[in-house]
C-alpha cells in the first residue's frame, strides 16, 4: 500500500545522504541532471511491454537496471518506491518548471510565458558567483528555457536549434550537423527541436572540457516518438539512452576527484498512459502519466541502504537534492 509520511522519509534519508559538509571548490560537490522525456517506469524497470510488441518483455537498459542500480538508488518500480510528478498536469513545461524551481507553478500547458519564480541554476549562480563554464544546459527542446531561468541571457542554456556559440572543432562541427539534421517533429513557428544526439554530444563533450559545478541534460526523442506510436523507435531510444547515462558514468569514474565528488540525477518530466493506445500520451485526463521514476548516484548516496517500501518521492525533491548538495546538509531536509 502506498503511503507517504513525512517522519518515515526523515528516517529513511537521514541514513542515506549523511555524507561530510562541503564547501565549494574545483573538485566539487558537482551535480549533472540528466531528464529523458516522457519515458513510463515501465520501459524502465520492467522491458517491452508485451502487449505492444506481441511478444515476451525484454529488457530495455541492461545498464540502469545492472550495475548502476547497485552502485546507487534506481526509484520507482511501484513496489519499493514510487516517484510521481508533483503537479496535476502532467505536462512537459509544467514539470521542467516543477523541476528547477522545487515546486508547482500556475503553468499549465507547454505554452506557458518563462518561469518567475527562481531556479535553482539561479540560486546557485547568485550563491557561489559560478562562472558561465561552471553552470550550464543543453536541451533538445527550446521551450526548457522557459523553466530552466526567468531571464534569458543570465545563465548559459543551449537549446533547439540554437548553435551552441561554444569554441572548439567538435562543438562547431555539432553545430553543422544539427543545422542539417532537423526532425520532422520541428515545430519552427512554435518551438525548435533537435535531435537528442546533438544534445548530448554536446553536453558531453562540455562535460570533459570544463567539468562544471552542474551541468544539465535534456532529452527529447523518447517522448516525439511516442506520441508518434511508433513503439520500436521508442524502445530504441531508451537503449541510447542507456548507453549514454554509463557513458557518464564511466567518465565519472575516471575523472578522480571531480567524479567522487559528482552527485548524477536521472528522471523524466512525466510518465504515460497505461494500456493499448494509452501509452502515446500524457496529460491530465491520463492520471496514471504522473507515475515516473528516478536515479541517484555518487556523492553521499549510499546503495546499501534498503528503500522503505511505499515512500513516495516527487519533482519537489530535486531541487531540496541539489541544493543540499551544494550546501552541505543533511538528508534530513529532502525530498519534503
Amino acid at each position: 500500500m502506498k503511503w507517504n509520511i513525512t517522519a518515515a522519509i526523515l528516517t529513511f534519508l537521514t541514513h542515506l545522504l549523511v555524507g561530510p559538509a562541503y564547501a565549494t571548490s574545483a573538485s566539487g560537490p558537482n551535480v549533472i541532471l540528466i531528464t529523458l522525456d516522457g519515458v513510463r517506469w515501465n520501459e524502465v524497470f520492467q522491458g517491452t511491454d508485451p502487449e505492444l510488441t506481441g511478444a515476451p518483455s525484454e529488457v530495455i537498459m541492461p545498464h540502469l537496471n545492472g550495475d548502476l542500480a547497485k552502485q546507487g538508488l534506481l526509484l520507482g518500480d511501484r513496489k519499493q518506491s514510487f516517484v510521481q510528478v508533483s503537479n496535476r498536469r502532467n505536462l512537459s513545461l509544467p514539470g521542467y518548471q516543477n523541476i528547477f524551481t522545487g515546486h508547482s507553478t500556475s503553468c499549465a500547458s507547454n505554452f506557458c510565458s518563462r518561469v518567475r519564480y527562481e531556479t535553482f541554476p539561479e540560486a546557485l549562480q547568485a550563491k557561489f558567483g559560478f562562472n558561465p563554464f561552471e553552470i550550464a544546459g543543453f536541451a533538445s527542446w527550446s521551450r526548457i528555457r522557459r523553466a530552466y531561468s526567468r531571464r534569458h541571457s543570465d545563465l548559459y542554456l543551449n537549446s533547439g536549434l540554437d548553435p551552441s556559440g561554444l569554441e572548439g572543432p567538435n562543438h562547431q562541427a555539432i553545430d553543422a550537423l544539427q543545422a542539417q539534421d532537423v526532425p520532422h517533429w520541428n515545430k519552427p513557428h512554435v518551438w525548435s527541436s533537435r535531435y537528442d544526439r546533438y544534445t548530448f554530444a554536446h553536453g558531453f563533450e562540455f562535460l570533459k572540457e570544463n567539468q562544471p559545478r552542474f551541468l544539465y541534460i535534456g532529452l527529447l526523442d523518447s517522448d516525439e516518438y511516442a506520441h508518434a506510436g511508433n513503439y520500436r523507435a521508442y524502445v530504441e531510444t531508451l537503449r541510447t539512452y542507456d548507453l549514454w547515462i554509463r557513458e557518464i558514468v564511466d567518465y565519472l569514474d575516471s575523472s578522480g576527484e571531480y567524479g567522487k565528488n559528482t552527485l548524477l540525477i536521472v528522471t523524466t518530466d512525466h510518465g504515460r498512459g497505461q494500456g493499448g493506445k494509452r501509452w502515446k500520451d500524457h496529460g491530465r485526463r491520463l492520471p496514471e502519466s504522473n507515475q515516473i521514476f528516478m536515479y541517484l548516484r555518487g556523492l553521499g548516496i549510499h546503495p546499501e541502504i534498503d528503500v522503505i517500501p511505499g515512500l513516495t518521492f516527487t519533482h519537489d525533491s530535486i531541487r531540496n537534492l541539489i541544493e543540499a548538495a551544494f550546501s552541505g546538509e543533511r538528508a534530513s531536509s529532502l525530498f519534503l
